[in-house]
């Protein structure tokens, strides 16, 4: 009978090489590429790696990849969209609409795909998109959507994680710029809180994910979208972005979107409190932002806004601009002068 150490003996001598093989070369972290990252793309995309947009339906993935589809226009770059969700005209208005050269930009959908991958899952279209790409001269890409581009193995991208890595694997090939829009459960939180929809390595696989929200605005004619980063893999914090699109009222086309730093206008908002109201804990002073914006949902608004102001407070004290109570809980208030 076999012990378990024969056992054991028996598993070493099946990992060593045959004869004619040889042990790979020494490797050590010391060989692991550390050069300086390239700044993001329009403070949101991760040069030639996959960058991940995702939140619930019209939340404005599609508008978001536009403006930057405008954005990289401007920049030089000639990017491509594969629309796996079949909306050419929609993506002909809003590119219009926000004035990008639409000649410039290839499209690709299911149906221009080659005969053999037109009921393909993602993950075998995306061993084809970068190799389309050098060949036609795009250095991005941005796939609408996950769910659309599964087909019918969109069971896959719920229980599979592999399908996840090997689809960011394969679309960065080539250094290829990637922004892939995905959705997420309608049982699920929002911000920081929100999961994209299946496995959760379609939030882990990915260099930079977004998750997006909704916000309400006092503009006619606004679509305000707020996009929080819930991975952003070898980089610090990075603050959220708000994304105004202006609609016109005759085409209903988007014409304009001025992007708003909110880390600089939330820590506005709380100076201009502190010293106007004086020393507040952080949940009195999301119930006075909440009673500002009327239209707010309370809870699910109340929970984002307490996670932004603990942050923003944080960065607010180590610049030196507020000061925090040893009280329980505490109260924050503007540091004095010496």
């Amino acid at each position: 009978m076999t012990t378990a150490r024969e056992q054991l003996e028996a598993e070493v001598r099946a990992l060593k090489p045959d004869e004619d093989e040889e042990w790979p070369a020494p490797f050590t972290v010391a060989d692991i590429d550390d050069s300086p990252l390239e700044p993001l793309l329009l403070g949101m995309l991760e040069p030639h790696h996959v960058t991940l947009l995702y939140g619930p339906g019209a939340v404005g993935k599609g508008l978001t990849m536009t403006y930057h589809i405008v954005g990289l226009l401007k920049m030089g770059m000639r990017p491509r969209i594969y629309d796996a969700e079949g909306h050419p005209r929609e993506w002909r208005a809003r590119l219009e609409g926000l004035g990008a050269d639409i000649s410039m930009v290839d499209y690709t959908d299911r149906y221009l795909l080659p005969p053999h991958l037109r009921g393909a899952s993602l993950h075998e279209v995306a061993e084809y998109l970068p190799r389309l790409c050098q060949e036609r001269g795009n250095d991005a890409l941005f796939v609408d959507s996950v769910m659309a581009a599964m087909n019918s193995d969109a069971e896959g991208a719920k229980s599979d994680p592999n399908v996840a890595y090997n689809t960011v694997e394969a679309l960065e090939q080539n250094g290829l710029t990637s922004e892939l829009a995905h959705h997420t459960p309608s049982t699920t939180g929002v911000g920081m809180r929100a999961k994209p929809y299946g496995s959760v390595a379609w939030q882990n696989a990915p260099r930079l994910a977004w998750s997006g929200t909704v916000l309400p605005t006092e503009v006619e004619n606004q679509h305000r979208v707020r996009w929080e980063s819930t991975k952003h893999s070898l980089r610090a914090y990075l603050p959220a972005l708000v994304l105004p699109f202006d609609f016109s009222p005759n085409s209903g086309r988007p014409m304009r979107v001025t992007p708003e730093d909110e880390e600089v206008s939330t820590g506005e908002w709380l100076l201009n409190t502190l010293k106007k109201a004086g020393p507040h804990t952080i949940a009195q002073l999301v119930a006075l932002k909440l009673k500002e914006d009327e239209d707010s949902d309370k809870e699910r608004d109340g929970e984002r806004l307490k996670d932004n102001f603990r942050h923003r407070l944080a960065g607010l004290k180590t610049k030196g601009h507020v000061e925090r109570s040893r009280d329980t809980p505490p109260l924050w208030s503007l540091k004095e002068e010496a």
